[in-house]
C-alpha cells in the first residue's frame, strides 16, 4: 500500500495537508510493520512521493532504529557503542512471515564476529567503521559525530542485507546549532546530511538522486528542527 500526495493546488489548507500526510503515514507503518519497532522520532524518504519509512530511538550509548519499505520489508537494528565504536549489532530483516536477515554482531580484542544468518569473523578495520545498511543512516551517527570537523576522512561501513563492505569519504562541519555532513559515495554521488546538536539526522538529501530527500514526518517534534536547518546545510534548496 502506498500512497500519493496531490501535487497541484487543492482545496486543502497547508495544515490540513501535514495533518493528512501525517495520519496516513502513522496508518501505513501501522499496517505494514507486523512486528516490533523502534518507537521515537518519525522520518520520511520523499521521492518525490513517499517511498521510506524510519522510527528511530537514541539514548547515550543505543541508537535503535527501524525501515519499512513499500514492499512490506522490514528492517530493524539494535546497535550499542562504546567510546565511538560500535560493540554490539543485532541486525533483522523479515517481508511478511519470513526472516530474510539475521545477525548478531559483536566487536572485541581487534575481531568482529557475526552469528547468524552469516557465521564469520575479520579483524577490526584500520579506519573507522560501522555495520548499517541501506536506508538505516541513523546507525551512523554516532560514527559521524566522532569525527573531526574540517578533515574529510574515509569511513567503511558494512551492509548487513547486500553482505558487502563500502567506503566513503566524509567531512564534518559543526556550527552552533547544528552539525552538517557530506558523504561522498562516488563521483557525483554525496549525500548531504543535517543533524541537530542532540544527535537526530533531520534531513538527507543526495546529489545522485536530486528528487529524494529525507526529512521528519509533518506534524512531529523533529519538523521545527528540519525548518529551521534544512537552507543551512550544501544541501539545502
Amino acid at each position: 500500500m502506498a500512497f500519493f500526495i496531490c501535487q497541484e493546488a487543492g482545496a486543502q489548507a497547508p495544515t490540513d495537508r501535514a495533518q493528512y500526510v501525517h495520519d496516513r503515514v502513522v496508518e501505513y507503518i501501522k499496517q505494514s510493520a507486523n512486528r516490533p519497532i523502534a518507537v521515537g522520532d518519525t522520518f520520511v524518504g520523499w521521492w518525490p512521493n513517499p517511498v521510506l519509512y524510519n522510527t528511530v530511538r537514541r539514548t547515550a550509548d543505543t541508537v535503535e532504529s527501524s525501515l519499512v519499505r513499500l514492499d512490506t520489508t522490514v528492517g530493524t537494528a539494535v546497535a550499542v557503542w562504546k567510546n565511538g565504536r560500535q560493540v554490539q549489532v543485532n541486525v533483522t530483516w523479515t517481508h511478511g512471515d519470513s526472516t530474510s536477515l539475521r545477525l548478531q554482531v559483536t566487536a572485541s580484542d581487534g575481531v568482529v564476529t557475526f552469528r547468524g544468518t552469516v557465521d564469520t569473523s575479520f579483524s577490526v578495520p584500520s579506519i573507522p567503521w560501522a555495520i548499517a545498511d541501506y536506508g538505516m543512516d541513523d546507525q551512523l551517527v554516532p560514527l559521524i559525530l566522532g569525527l573531526s570537523s574540517g578533515v574529510s576522512r574515509q569511513v567503511t561501513v558494512f551492509r548487513p542485507f547486500p553482505r558487502k563492505w563500502g567506503v566513503m569519504t566524509v567531512s564534518v562541519r559543526r556550527t552552533n546549532d547544528a552539525i552538517f555532513a557530506d558523504l561522498v559515495n562516488g563521483p557525483g554521488d554525496t549525500d548531504h546530511w543535517i543533524i541537530t546538536l542532540d544527535g537526530a539526522l533531520v534531513r538527507v538529501t543526495r546529489d545522485k538522486y536530486p528528487n529524494l530527500e529525507r526529512r521528519p514526518l509533518e506534524q512531529t517534534s523533529r519538523m521545527a528542527d528540519y525548518v529551521r536547518l534544512r537552507d543551512k546545510g550544501k544541501g539545502g534548496s
